[in-house]
């Protein structure tokens, strides 16, 4: 998983400061399906369908999966059943807080 940049413009045309637009202040995180392992969604029990696919964009508690670095880049890996929705179009997400 890859986190995605919130967007820091209103409809409006209002630019949004910094601090309201980090995305580690947001309690859900949006991120980019960047891979999927061999294993994911092998509990029968638990999943019926392999929804998540590379490319797709998910949502993510802020504190989920192990964080790492890589060539500047911000990534995540989780288990399958950290992801909590697909996001179909990740630029009209501008603000998630407080859940």
């Amino acid at each position: 998983m890859k986190p995605t940049e919130i967007k820091k413009e209103t409809a409006g045309g209002i630019l949004l400061p910094d601090e309201s637009t980090d995305v580690l202040g947001f309690a859900i995180v949006v991120c980019e399906v960047i891979s999927v392992g061999e294993e994911c969604y092998a509990d029968e029990n638990k999943f019926r369908t392999h929804w998540a696919k590379p490319g797709m964009h998910v949502l993510i508690g802020k504190f989920s999966g192990a964080k790492f670095w890589a060539e500047k880049e911000e990534y995540r890996i989780l288990n399958d059943d950290e992801i909590l929705a697909e996001v179909p179009d990740p630029t009209t997400v501008s603000a998630i807080r407080g859940l």
